[in-house]
């Protein structure tokens, strides 16, 4: 069972407790899309796209493109997903491929171990109804949790009504086999025009 790790990670702290879950989940085994890890990183892109000659504003659609398409494919071939509340209010990245995973009828466990809320206490309830408002404060937790909910409901996985960006699952690909630079080029032809 593969599980997509959704959640903030513009800070090193952030990047760190997102990891931490997955490794939880990963020695629980699961298989685990952490978008830092097994994806495309903007600042590594970036330069390569420009050093390739596109142009600095083309290689910026270039690249937001590709990790929309890399990561909505990942969420849409996995059977859950984690997401980060952490935050007086959560990442709004990690809203959209919750959403995602909830309308394709993925698994979803909420992990939050912050006591900031929005609203005196509680979490907005159309964030929390994605989790059926149950939210795992450990990592533990989290994989506990989607223990029980694969065992409860095991027909229901991979909900394939919505297909996954084929561009993504492209990159996905490239990024098994080849090296950064054939990658950009494949970006190049799949979003330079």
């Amino acid at each position: 069972m593969k599980i997509y790790c959704a959640g903030p990670l513009f800070t090193q702290s952030e990047r760190d407790e997102i990891a931490a879950v997955a490794s939880t989940l990963e020695k629980g085994g699961f298989d685990v899309f952490l978008p830092h890890r097994d994806g495309l990183e903007f600042r590594d892109l970036l330069p390569r796209l420009v050093d390739k000659g596109v142009a600095p504003e083309k290689a910026n659609e270039l690249v937001a493109r590709s990790i929309f398409s890399l990561d909505a494919y990942h969420v849409l071939d996995s059977d859950g997903l984690v997401f980060n509340l952490n935050g007086r209010v959560p990442d709004e990245g990690t809203m959209v491929e919750a959403g995602i995973a909830w309308a394709s009828g993925k698994a979803i466990v909420a992990f939050k171990d912050d006591p900031r809320s929005l609203m005196e206490g509680s979490d907005n309830p159309m964030v929390c109804g994605l989790s059926d408002f149950v939210v795992a404060h450990t990592a533990e937790e989290v994989l506990e949790s989607f223990r029980k909910l694969f065992l409860e409901n095991p027909n229901a996985l991979r909900n394939r009504e919505v297909p996954p960006p084929p561009a993504g699952e492209k990159i996905c690909q490239a990024l098994k086999t080849e090296d950064v630079d054939s990658v950009c080029e494949l970006l190049i032809a799949e979003f330079g025009k």
